[in-house]
């Protein structure tokens, strides 16, 4: 049976309005599929009356109800929205509570509200149909490292940047850049120095790095150096050893896609980075998850290789052989007996809900793919 949600937000419930910083800093990271979701969620919060379930979102889309648990997990991660859920074996997700991303302030992230007085008075729509259960926030994820970036003053970037040292530095990176630093350059040179705790040796190398990969836009090398932070990178030496593992990685997964005569594009590299720097997966699972990729769509598909490791991971799969006991199971489950459900009482008694394989599902994703490829597959 479908269970209603109830949304809510920080926000005024007066209008929609996505800010600035949701371009600048989530929507080039995020599933396309994500983006989707959130947008949808972001539509309907300040309609009252409409019932919500992730069900109802799933059919929209054309998705399944586990892909729509993922995308609102994945929110959850990024810090956009809290869920809360039921008590019970079924642990449902009963409220979505979306976070305002105007806030400068580094204040814990509120919990939804237990009590039905505190619910009414927090939330935007009313979107259940039936008396809420009883409710406990999920369990926090680790929040990312939080870099604040400031704004110098001319004082203070010329005490970052003054001396032998900050001057030979200046003069290498306008060298690499072929331009005049700009205010807004030296800034985040001093950002590199003072927040991130970068070295001159290693802001020199990150500067060598993206300028011989043909990248001299600042704001992909602001990306690359936090990157580097979050991996924990304080050494040009340490700096280089990721980039040659990285690199192996790479070329390793476009050669099993059949992609191996090109380096990947920004969007794939951004994949490859996520399965194995934020999944933790080793080599040869990724590769594995390509070359089913391959069986099933026969084209390369950075989307659907996600889809399966996204699905491992959910699942907790992180060897090879786990791979083959949840085949197994999977197996079994598809060779038993398929039991009909249907919904008591009610005009709709006789209606029979759907049930999709896990082979039906592949099918599903595929033919999305396709439809936004073009493509087609024997």
């Amino acid at each position: 049976m479908s269970r209603n949600v109830k949304l809510v937000s920080e926000g005024s419930d007066n209008y929609v309005r996505i800010p600035k910083a949701f371009f600048d800093d989530y929507l080039p990271d995020a599933n396309g599929e994500f983006v989707k979701i959130y947008l949808y969620l972001l539509r309907w919060l300040p309609v009252r009356d409409h019932e919500l379930s992730l069900e109802s979102i799933a059919d929209t889309f054309n998705l399944t109800d586990a892909d729509v648990t993922r995308a609102l997990r994945y929110w959850e991660k990024k810090g956009l929205l809290t869920l809360s859920y039921a008590d019970g074996a079924d642990h449902a997700i009963t409220a979505i509570c979306l976070m305002d991303l105007n806030r400068h302030s580094e204040e814990a992230q509120p919990a939804l509200p237990e009590t039905p007085a505190a619910q009414t008075a927090m939330a935007q729509p009313a979107l259940q149909t039936e008396p809420a259960p009883q409710i406990k926030a999920a369990p926090a994820a680790p929040a990312a490292k939080h870099y604040e970036k400031k704004t110098y003053s001319m004082e203070q970037i010329s005490s970052i940047c003054s001396g032998k040292e900050g001057s030979e530095l200046i003069g290498i990176i306008q060298a690499y850049l072929g331009r005049t630093l700009s205010e807004t350059d030296l800034n985040m040179i001093c950002f590199f120095t003072d927040e991130l705790g970068f070295s001159n040796e290693l802001i020199e190398y990150l500067f060598e790095y993206c300028v011989n990969n043909n990248h001299t836009n600042m704001r992909y090398i602001e990306k690359t150096a936090i990157g580097w932070a979050e991996e924990g990178i304080k050494t040009a030496e340490e700096a280089h050893r990721s980039i040659e593992q990285y690199n192996g990685t790479s070329f390793a997964v476009m050669k099993a896609l059949g992609l191996g005569g090109r380096r990947p594009a920004t969007s794939e590299a951004a994949f490859i980075r996520k399965w194995f720097h934020e999944y933790g997966f080793e080599k040869d699972m990724v590769l594995e998850a390509c070359a089913r990729t391959i069986r099933a769509t026969h084209s390369p598909s950075f989307e659907y290789t996600d889809r399966i490791l996204s699905n491992w991971k959910e699942k907790g799969i992180d060897t090879l052989e786990a791979v083959k006991r949840d085949d197994e199971a999977r197996a079994r489950s598809k060779s038993a007996p398929a039991k009909t459900a249907k919904r008591q009482g009610g005009q709709f008694g006789n209606f029979q809900q759907r049930s999709y394989s896990d082979t039906d599902l592949d099918k599903i994703f595929i033919r999305r793919l396709q439809s936004t490829t073009g493509s087609t597959s024997d």
